[in-house]
């Protein structure tokens, strides 16, 4: 049996040394954001923008990317969504993928290309890669059938 032992009197863990909670993680970087907007006037982010040291364009980016992906706290959706010009992705990396072939006409998507703040192209990249692949790296038969129904996808 595990048993965790609490420090003896007066050698208690000072908080500076406590890592955050993830709301005290988010609250953090929420008033970074806060700031940004009423500054800016908007919470369309830079992907490169660091504000206080703090990598809010990328923050920003994953946000979005994690709320596409589900799981993201509602009452954290709550307070971006308040905030003016906040946008949330138009769907996961597949969904992206789909816009960005109807739009180009094909699938090629350059390495460098970023679609609504994500980097679409290592994206494409990497699954073309794990397909060549195969064994260990092999993509699921769902998602590879899931690429394949977009029109102009090529391995």
């Amino acid at each position: 049996m595990y048993y965790q032992r609490e420090p003896p009197p007066g050698k208690e863990r000072p908080a500076s040394l406590t890592p955050p909670s993830e709301d005290e993680e988010f609250d953090t970087v929420f008033l970074l954001l806060e700031r940004f907007v009423a500054r800016e006037g908007h919470a369309d982010v830079p992907d490169d923008h660091v504000e206080e040291g703090v990598h809010l364009g990328n923050w920003v980016a994953n946000t979005r990317y994690s709320q596409a992906n589900g799981g993201f706290p509602k009452a954290w959706a709550a307070r971006l969504e308040a905030l003016p010009g906040w946008r949330w992705l138009s769907g996961n990396d597949l969904v992206l993928l789909k816009n960005f072939a109807l739009r180009e006409g094909h699938t090629r998507v350059p390495e460098d290309h970023y679609e609504e703040g994500r980097p679409l192209g290592l994206a494409v990249r990497d699954w073309r890669e794990f397909h060549r692949r195969g064994g260990n790296w092999r993509l699921t038969p769902e998602f590879e059938q899931r690429l394949e129904s977009i029109d102009g996808w090529e391995w």
